[in-house]
């Protein structure tokens, strides 16, 4: 359905006096959707923005606001506006309990003040599309944040191999460096303060050679203890926990690859686990991974972070 054909609905639907979701509403040339509405006794709406985080950021609140001034301006009389997201804190036990899943944070007050920034920059927005050209915009965090914008590859294609842009750990520094004309990693200046990581990437690409540390790694093998098991670990997260002792976006296992090697130069023989069905597979998970492991040895993994969390 067009904008038009969902405003339509929703004006028809408002008529009903029942809860509504999702409902979409036109107000001089701007377009919103509304999570929920839901009409108290009083006669006036309530709006409620629901998001999929356990932690609200600033964007979630002007989508809120934009929401409340198109639901305004389109003849929705309000008299709350709420921000409803996940808790963090919630541990599933037994059946789900949506009044604690859930946090309810009342924005009415605040929505009504942005609301009254809102109309100018619809404006300036809608005189930014009336333009012949694009615009001149540099390339900066507003690019990823709050969200990745769609026209981030066509702005970013100038940047050559090898860019500032790629120093590890180091996009503000990048930024910084682009302001002063430089772009590549080999055009980084003696005075600019770089780390000891982002020092050898850039070394590396000016003598276009790989560095090995062979001391480091004789010093990481001799450290292993056999059998040394490499270990890979799957798992998945859900807003809405599943199973009992889980958070909303807790990890769970539910695949294993383990690769065993018991001695120097030994055939590596592997262990693996599946999960199968929709209950919860972290008990035979758990079960079968001990199953697997010797009670000595190393257990090595790629993203050790990862698999120790």
């Amino acid at each position: 359905m067009d904008p038009e054909e969902v405003e339509r609905a929703s004006q028809m639907a408002l008529q009903a006096r029942r809860p509504l979701f999702e409902p979409g509403f036109i107000f001089e040339g701007t377009f919103a959707r509304a999570d929920i509405l839901v009409l108290p006794k009083n006669g006036s709406w309530d709006l409620y923005e629901v998001k999929g985080v356990t932690e609200p950021e600033e964007n979630h609140f002007q989508d809120l606001a934009f929401q409340a001034y198109v639901c305004v301006g389109a003849g929705v009389r309000l008299r709350r506006c709420s921000l409803v997201y996940l808790n963090r804190d919630y541990v599933r036990c037994g059946e789900l309990e949506p009044e604690h899943l859930f946090v309810r944070r009342d924005w009415t007050r605040e929505a009504a003040q942005l609301r009254r920034t809102i109309e100018d920059r619809v404006l300036a927005m809608r005189r930014m599309i009336g333009k012949a050209a694009c615009p001149e915009v540099g390339i900066g965090k507003h690019c990823d944040a709050p969200i990745t914008c769609p026209l981030r590859e066509r702005c970013w294609t100038f940047l050559p191999e090898h860019s500032v842009m790629e120093l590890y750990r180091g996009k503000a520094k990048g930024f910084a460096l682009l302001g002063r004309g430089v772009t590549r990693l080999t055009e980084i200046p003696e005075d600019c303060s770089l780390t000891e990581n982002q020092r050898v990437q850039v070394e590396t690409v000016r003598s276009a050679s790989p560095r090995v540390s062979k001391l480091a790694i004789r010093r990481f093998l001799q450290d292993l203890k056999y059998p040394v098991h490499l270990l890979d670990f799957e798992t998945f997260s859900t807003a809405i926990p599943k199973f009992d002792g889980l958070r909303p976006f807790q990890r769970v296992p539910f695949q294993f690859s383990l690769h065993i090697q018991a001695s120097p130069g030994a055939d590596l023989v592997h262990r693996g686990f599946l999960a199968h069905g929709a209950g919860d597979p972290r008990p035979d998970f758990m079960t079968r991974l001990r199953q697997a492991v010797a009670e000595e040895g190393s257990l090595v993994a790629y993203n050790a972070a990862f698999e120790k969390g």
